[in-house]
């Protein structure tokens, strides 16, 4: 991630989610929902404050790692992070924290929208390793993504086309 804070979408409407980059001040956030959703991660021990800070600094200083907030007019909504690794994308830290009506969908859209951003900066495949039990997998499958390989710990997921929701493991 760079030093320079990065907008994707539009703000000023409220219909739609905008993306920003995670800042200093959503740490806490970002803490707190992983640590409720934290049966959802492969690392599933609580994330200390000062574990999220020295997460964070580290975060900061290496390219090609963006973490967005997933914004509501001016509420953040869910995080979502992809960095590149490898020949890949990898996503990571998908969360939405905050359900309300209002915002249906708009994890689905700022993914679109991450996506987009990241093979404007490189191609390349984007993936996901999904930990197995996660009830996110069908979100995964309805937004272009395809179970490329499995077993009992994990999905490894890479994404195909947003046109088409895959419902089905892809050998």
């Amino acid at each position: 991630m760079t030093a320079e804070s990065i907008h994707l979408g539009r703000k000023n409407d409220p219909s739609q989610p905008w993306l920003r980059t995670a800042e200093h001040a959503d740490q806490e956030q970002v803490r707190t929902w992983r640590n409720i959703h934290a049966r959802s991660f492969f690392h599933q021990s609580p994330i200390t404050s000062t574990g999220q800070q020295q997460w964070f600094e580290e975060y900061r200083n290496r390219s090609d790692d963006f973490l967005f907030m997933v914004m509501a007019a001016d509420q953040s909504i869910g995080c979502i992070g992809i960095r590149f690794r490898s020949d890949a994308w990898d996503l990571y830290n998908i969360i939405r924290g905050v359900h309300s009506s209002c915002s249906t969908g708009f994890m689905a859209t700022g993914l679109a929208m991450l996506i987009a951003f990241a093979k404007d900066i490189r191609p390349g495949a984007v993936r996901a390793d999904v930990i197995a039990g996660n009830p996110a997998i069908n979100w995964y499958l309805r937004n272009g993504f395809a179970i490329v390989t499995e077993d009992e710990c994990s999905h490894q997921l890479l994404f195909r086309d947003f046109s088409a929701p895959q419902s089905k493991t892809i050998p």
